[in-house]
């Protein structure tokens, strides 16, 4: 289940990042304020009028209300640029009487143009610059001077208020969905490393845990633990629903004795029970054919295991060799 989930986690963070190139443009306009500098750059004497910051003697006095952002730039003979990366620019200023005459240029392609007001009122949002049809992939950059006015020698001056560049919507949106994308994905790395982890570790304790299984038949049963009794060693009885009859299946009748020749089971690996009959005391009970099992990627915990098996054969076969006990 744990990796099933991280796999979906991951294959969702693919799709996020894969779905983030397909979308479609979306062309939309932002607004840039004349205050904003990294669009904006002035040279001379320029004023940056704001609601703070007023300029009482500048030769124009527009109304603060109907400027975009209740701000603009007051310059007399001045220049400045607009930088800016889209396929459309539009320039708005403020027009006024008795302006000066104002003369843009462009790179990117190469655009010149003029802009002259010659009304007796203000003029608010007075388009004064556009191009459009423009690389967005690059970079533009729209420069302007305000000149004498070839009408009157008292018009010199101009008001810049703001800007609109067309740009494509999805080109922050997809910085923004790789940067969550890329997030998701190296969550679902790690989960899936973490339930690799644990399904390995999993493994691997299961397969150092010993078990011991009947030599004659298929099923398996936890280890025994071992101890140490009067004729050698035994095995304690283990509470499982098969420890009983795993032991008990084998052992002949009270008072039987054991016949010299041995069941291809028993003769695999002879362990001894430890156990006599209650009726006679030169009678020893049967082997259990037992099998250790344990995880064969551990050499020195199967040496260990084989040298412990060895030395318990051994003793079992000494004591099988010596003669039993008389009683008198």
């Amino acid at each position: 289940m744990v990796p099933a989930f991280g796999v979906a986690l991951a294959l969702h963070a693919f799709l996020a990042l894969y779905s983030s190139q397909q979308v479609h443009a979306a062309l939309i306009n932002i607004t840039v304020d004349d205050t904003d500098v990294q669009f904006w750059s002035y040279a001379g004497p320029w004023n940056s009028i704001t609601p703070s910051t007023p300029c009482f003697g500048c030769k124009a006095h527009p109304d603060p209300e109907q400027a975009y952002n209740k701000t603009w730039h007051d310059a007399s003979l001045a220049s400045g640029s607009f930088t800016f990366q889209g396929s459309a620019v539009y320039i708005y200023g403020i027009d006024f009487p008795d302006p000066g005459n104002l003369t843009f240029g462009m790179n990117n392609p190469s655009i010149t143009t003029f802009h002259y007001y010659g009304g007796t009122a203000y003029v608010y949002n007075s388009l004064f610059f556009s191009a459009t049809g423009l690389d967005p992939t690059v970079e533009h950059t729209v420069t302007w001077l305000f000149e004498q006015s070839s009408n009157s020698s008292s018009g010199q001056a101009g008001l810049m208020d703001y800007a609109l560049v067309t740009v494509d919507q999805q080109k922050p949106k997809t910085k923004t969905k790789a940067v969550v994308g890329a997030v998701v994905g190296v969550l679902g790395g790690l989960t899936l490393l973490g339930a690799a982890f644990m399904f390995w570790r999993h493994r691997r304790t299961n397969a150092r845990t010993p078990m011991l299984i009947d030599s004659d038949g298929p099923d398996a049963y936890p280890a025994l633990p071992m101890s140490t009794g009067a004729m050698g060693y035994t095995i304690e009885p283990h509470q499982t629903h098969e420890s009983v009859p795993l032991a008990a299946r084998d052992i002949p009748p009270s008072g039987s004795q054991l016949s010299g020749e041995a069941s291809p089971a028993m003769r695999s690996m002879p362990v001894s029970t430890g156990v006599t009959s209650s009726t006679s005391p030169n009678s020893k009970a049967p082997s259990v054919p037992l099998v250790m099992l344990w995880d064969p990627n551990h050499s020195d915990e199967r040496s260990a295991r084989e040298q412990e098996m060895e030395a318990r054969v051994r003793n079992l076969e000494e004591l099988v060799a010596s003669p039993p006990p008389t009683y008198s």
